[in-house]
């Protein structure tokens, strides 16, 4: 899809500004912003994109969001592995249905997380 890796980092950088709502996990973090660790990354969402939404996938680990000023950290399900494609799609999907139905911001994350589960196990 991309030439080389500096026009895909450029385009998703120009695309950040419009966004309200980013999820990423720790590797697509740093190749975008430099950083990966959590605080780091939402600090430069922050400052960079003046985004105040951000949930950070951390796989097997689960979840950290900055949301609107507070860090929220949901542990994942720990379940046998089939195959992990598609988990974190199934995750973002499910949190951003979530708060559509209003649910709280707890709630949004044991959802997706409860749905992305379901996806690696087959």
């Amino acid at each position: 899809m991309w030439a080389n890796i500096d026009d895909a980092i450029n385009v998703l950088s120009k695309a950040l500004g419009f966004a309200d709502v980013v999820f990423l996990d720790e590797d697509e973090a740093n190749l975008l912003l430099g950083v990966s660790a959590v605080d780091d990354v939402f600090r430069e969402l922050r400052s960079r994109f003046g985004i105040n939404r951000v949930v950070l996938k951390l796989g097997i680990k689960g979840s950290m969001a900055y949301w609107e000023g507070r860090v929220i950290k949901v542990n994942a399900f720990r379940v046998p592995v089939k195959d992990p494609i598609g988990a974190g799609d199934a995750y973002a999907g499910v949190f951003l249905a979530s708060i559509l139905r209003g649910s709280r911001r707890g709630e949004r994350h044991e959802e997706g997380l409860c749905c992305s589960r379901h996806g690696r196990n087959g």
